[in-house]
């Protein structure tokens, strides 16, 4: 079970691609997540994942510390076990913090688009003013404290020309570990995609010379459609009965697209999921006759992924041809970078990815 707590909706940024519309000052009642917590005792299951979001979680930091502690507590008492990672926009983290991420094993995902010019194009704060100097600041601070920290990169249409160099900026800055998240929102078109494409071919490029100098990097999707590949995996629907986004009011939703939206309220900290009203929800989308169900490719896609769908067509069931046509770039482009690093670096290539 991952349950991803929204502590505030407060922010300290003014992102231009932010879908949080509501930045008003909610905080969450820890009352919420040490019934949640403790609940999880009872749990047939050995362990929870506790995600941090927002807003900006770091504003209420404190409600961080005391879940960890209350975490630590039950762990003591009872043996379940729980893992934390948080997402952040760095501009709030401090030499404190890091050490109690360090402690208590919190994963960090950073939001930092690139250098100076490409991240305060759209990651400004209240008062319009850029906020790359903290957020590097910050980052290095991280990385240099070896903390298991990510750097959380969107992708625009006013940034997409830039991505091969805000990636290969990232990795100059320290980062092992990349997450490229597409902005659904924007209009793309067949110009601005093939752009993306493109774009997409030099990162891999970038890749393949990382590995070759024995730097082993991560960046996702690339890596994550290699992995499925792999594996034999299909892509894991991350709008499913073992994650519950929970709102700063306690009320449960499916995952973080669907937050604030009445139609998919699933339950609430009080009385539980609504087993029935999540059942229909799933099936509903699930069960929806789409294109996709003929396509090759789409085990290694997130077609079924509720949150893309919200965000593209504001429905559950429809699917937007633009999560066709970036997944199709993802996994041809991974597909190419994969057959070279297999025929390069077999050995090195197995060793990394073919563990189970």
């Amino acid at each position: 079970m991952e349950y991803i707590f929204y502590l505030t909706n407060s922010c300290n940024l003014n992102c231009k691609y932010c879908y949080e519309k509501n930045k008003i000052n909610k905080v969450i009642n820890f009352n919420v997540i040490e019934k949640l917590l403790k609940e999880r005792v009872n749990s047939r299951e050995r362990s929870t994942t506790v995600s941090f979001f927002g807003g900006e979680p770091l504003l209420e930091k404190q409600l961080i510390y005391d879940t960890v502690n209350l975490g630590n507590n039950i762990t003591k008492n009872s043996k379940h076990k729980f893992n934390y990672s948080l997402t952040t926009n760095g501009t709030l983290i401090d030499d404190e913090f890091i050490k109690f991420c360090k402690k208590n094993n919190i994963a960090v995902g950073i939001s930092i688009d690139g250098n100076a010019d490409i991240h305060d194009l759209n990651r400004t704060s209240i008062e319009n003013k850029g906020s790359f100097d903290d957020i590097v600041k910050n980052s290095k601070k991280c990385i240099e404290s070896k903390l298991n920290c990510m750097a959380l990169p969107v992708v625009c249409l006013n940034n997409v020309k830039h991505l091969s160099n805000s990636v290969k900026f990232l990795l100059e800055l320290g980062f092992k570990n990349i997450t490229c998240n597409f902005n659904y929102s924007d209009n793309w078109d067949d110009t601005s995609l093939e752009i993306l494409r493109q774009e997409y071919k030099k990162v891999s490029d970038i890749y393949y010379n990382e590995f070759k100098n024995k730097n082993y990097i991560r960046i996702y999707p690339l890596d994550t459609k290699m992995y499925l590949h792999i594996q034999e995996k299909k892509c894991v629907d991350s709008c499913n009965a073992n994650r519950i986004a929970v709102d700063t009011d306690g009320k449960f939703y499916p995952c973080i697209q669907y937050v604030g939206d009445d139609r998919f309220i699933i339950g609430d900290y009080e009385n539980g999921i609504d087993i029935q009203k999540r059942r229909e929800l799933f099936s509903r989308r699930l069960n929806s006759k789409v294109v996709c169900d003929g396509c090759s490719l789409k085990d290694r896609c997130i077609y079924k992924c509720g949150c893309a769908r919200i965000m593209t067509t504001n429905d559950i069931v429809e699917v937007s041809p633009i999560i066709c046509e970036t997944e199709r770039i993802y996994i041809e482009t991974a597909d190419i970078l994969a057959n070279k690093l297999y025929k390069d670096f077999k050995e090195e290539f197995i060793l990394l990815n073919y563990r189970k």
